[in-house]
């Protein structure tokens, strides 16, 4: 055994569990001894004497098990759902008929390549390894299972580590022994420290951690299918132009106010001032037996079709990068030797959809403004073409989300509701595909949000007879909510903002409070619009050409697609900056603060300013 520290069972554990985060476990013993794992977000199953506390888990199930006979029954019980598991730890009873039981059940439960951990198999003191329990520290006959098991196949394993505080036994692709072997030994102890030391030979886990992390890299290819982004015009059947490219001089800002003067060289400052601007093509383009991964991605054989053309391959290496994070977007993939990997389980428990299927989930199923640029187009494609689809595929469990499909006039029984943490296999299937997400308007889109605004606002399009609603109103989109919740980006002032906008006669306006219909009447009836960057200022789709519009950003990140947007809606609009707090711990979106006296005199001057003549279509 090698000299030097002596790592702890629970930092091995620990460490296995850290270097895959969909391994799924199956735990045997307390609730106390699994606590330190709380974190892990894979599958998670506990058969112990006392429910552990919450868990990060997406499938975490506990079974209150006291005795060997409650377990085995428990066991029985979980071998219908197949082999399910990736690891399992062994801490209830060690007697080592109970150990031999406790095996032969959990086997059917454990993919072929799963890791099993016996905990106990090294004791400090070999008194402490008898039958049967004689008072104090009792670790039983785990001792034995090392002599006992065998070990066959490639990545086999089966060794003993000197782990404080009582070692541990790890294997893979064990097999047990006739059950006589078993009976054989049942009343056997180790009678000195060097017996002991015989029947585990055991090692330091950094002689051995290569391997096991060999045999959890075997699980995982093993399970996994090799994929690549394909090429753009790859396996689609019919393609529909909606958008075409185009070139265009985009509207410049009528001010852009920086948290300090200083702060125009800052890069970025430039990119808002650039005109010159190309706007992404869109498409509805249709396939033929392909398989739904994530929110808006499909497969066909090995070739993964992404929404974006042109940024597809990268979307796509860095949610493989992201594997186990939010910013995985839900698909499974993961990176292998570089290369893109989806998980075979999940592909193989798709859910078959026959007919024609319009996949409407947009990229961000949460994000509130993704949901106008993407999931309400393709709402009104559906409608406009509803000969063509037998049903609306789309994340919608929101009730804001549901509000939106009704108002645009989604019937609820042609809603295919999508559950983007599983797979579909779709006879067929068209959606909105883009050359690169900008989040610039295009003219068809126009059409969809002036129609809808038409509709709900209760006044009519240009060239109409009449025209109602209510103009000349100025309204602050407040994030005031957010903030005090203590969620991301909030600005920390804006309290003082709010107090100086009232005494320029600003309404001040939280959407979220809001239906969706009165969100939409509020900004077709508004002249001037000040707002917090985020999910408010996307309504700024139902604007009025011309309208003044002041948006005010914590920082670079977001603001030059947010004049994209509006800019190619023809309206008047101006950027402010605050500054992000650097004691803030988030990597990303931290609170922040604003210069509110130079905020309110550059919003008091764009008030002023005479109306600046609407933006022609395309500019």
């Amino acid at each position: 055994m090698q000299e030097g520290r002596i790592e702890s069972t629970t930092e091995i554990v620990r460490s296995l569990l850290a270097s895959d985060p969909d391994l799924s476990v199956l735990w045997l013993g307390g609730g106390r001894e699994v606590q330190p794992y709380r974190d892990h977000p894979g599958r998670l199953t506990v058969l112990g004497g006392y429910p552990p506390a919450a868990w990060a888990s997406r499938d975490f199930r506990f079974r209150q098990v006291a005795s060997q006979a409650e377990l085995l029954q428990a066991l029985e019980q979980e071998v219908g759902r197949g082999p399910a598991y990736d690891l399992v730890f062994v801490d209830h009873d060690h007697r080592l008929m109970a150990l031999y039981d406790q095996i032969r059940l959990v086997q059917p439960l454990m993919r072929p390549e799963a890791l099993w951990l016996f905990d106990d198999a090294l004791p400090p003191d070999y008194r402490m390894a008898s039958p049967e329990p004689a008072g104090g520290w009792w670790t039983g006959q785990v001792c034995y299972l090392r002599e006992l098991l065998f070990a066959e196949g490639p990545e086999a394993l089966l060794e003993c580590v000197a782990s404080a505080a009582t070692g541990l036994l790890l294997g893979s692709r064990i097999a047990l022994p006739p059950r006589e072997a078993f009976e054989a030994r049942r009343g056997a102890a180790p009678q000195s420290a060097a017996d002991l030391q015989l029947l585990t030979r055991p090692v330091a886990w950094s002689s051995i951690e290569s391997r096991v992390q060999a045999v959890l890299m075997q699980r995982r290819t093993a399970g996994l299918l090799p994929v690549r982004s394909a090429d753009p015009e790859a396996h689609a059947i019919e393609t529909r132009i909606i958008d075409p490219m185009v070139r265009l001089e985009r509207r410049a800002p009528a001010f852009i106010c920086m948290a300090h003067p200083e702060d125009t060289e800052l890069p970025g400052v430039e990119r808002l001032l650039q005109t010159a601007r190309r706007v992404h093509e869109k498409r509805i383009q249709t396939y033929a037996d392909v398989i739904t991964v994530g929110y808006d991605q499909l497969l066909s054989g090995s070739d993964l079709i992404p929404r974006y053309l042109e940024s597809g391959p990268a979307t796509l290496q860095r949610m493989a990068q992201a594997h186990g994070s939010h910013g995985n977007a839900d698909t499974g993939l993961l990176l292998h030797n570089n290369t893109l990997m989806l998980e075979r389980n999940r592909l193989d428990a798709a859910l078959p959809v026959p007919g024609h299927t319009f996949l409407a989930t947009p990229d961000e199923p949460l994000n509130y403004g993704m949901w106008l640029l993407l999931a309400l187009p393709a709402a009104q494609e559906f409608l406009d073409h509803r000969d063509r689809y037998d049903r609306f595929m789309c994340y919608c469990d929101r009730p804001w989300q549901k509000a939106m499909l009704a108002a645009i006039g989604i019937d609820p029984a042609d809603i295919l509701s999508h559950d983007v943490k599983r797979a579909y296999a779709l006879e067929r299937v068209s959606m909105i595909r883009c050359s690169f997400r900008d989040l610039y308007v295009t003219e068809s889109e126009k059409q969809v949000f002036a129609r809808l605004a038409t509709r709900l606002a209760g006044e009519t399009l240009p060239g109409d007879e009449t025209a109602s609603g209510q103009a000349g109103r100025r309204i602050f989109l407040s994030r005031l909510a957010h903030t005090r919740s203590g969620s991301y980006r909030g600005l920390m002032n804006e309290e003082e903002l709010i107090a100086g906008l009232r005494g320029l006669d600003f309404e001040i306006i939280d959407p979220e409070t809001l239906p969706f219909a009165e969100q939409i009447r509020l900004m077709r009836a508004a002249d001037v619009v000040v707002g917090l960057g985020g999910a408010g200022m996307f309504n700024a789709v139902f604007c009025r050409p011309g309208t003044k519009l002041v948006d005010i950003e914590s920082g670079m990140v977001f603001a030059d697609a947010h004049c994209n947007l509006f800019a190619s809606m023809g309206l008047d609009y101006a950027v402010i900056f605050g500054e992000e707090d650097a004691s803030d711990p988030r990597p990303s979106q931290k609170r922040w603060r604003l210069d509110i006296p130079r905020a309110l005199e550059a919003i008091t001057t764009m008030i002023a300013a005479p109306q600046a003549e609407a933006a022609q279509p395309g500019t």
